[in-house]
């Protein structure tokens, strides 16, 4: 028996998953767990890597300051 463990997201009502690991006609049961979003929040990455932005703040006067150099 084999398991595989898929996040997704209901649309109109719908669950839309593909599993080509399955032969066509397979039986399936189907359980449905309502979980967490767990999509990244882009703002929380700032500073977490070297040599990054520590701020949206610090990435947009960055940007401004290149722009202006390129006018």
């Amino acid at each position: 028996m084999q398991s595989i463990k898929k996040i997704t997201q209901i649309s109109n009502g719908n669950i839309n998953i593909s599993i080509p690991e399955f032969p066509e006609g397979s039986f399936v049961e189907i359980i449905i767990n309502e979980v967490e979003d767990k999509s990244p929040n882009l703002y929380d990455l700032f500073g977490k890597s070297t040599n990054c932005f520590s701020s949206a703040k610090e990435a947009n006067l960055f940007v401004k300051e290149l722009r202006k150099e390129w006018q």
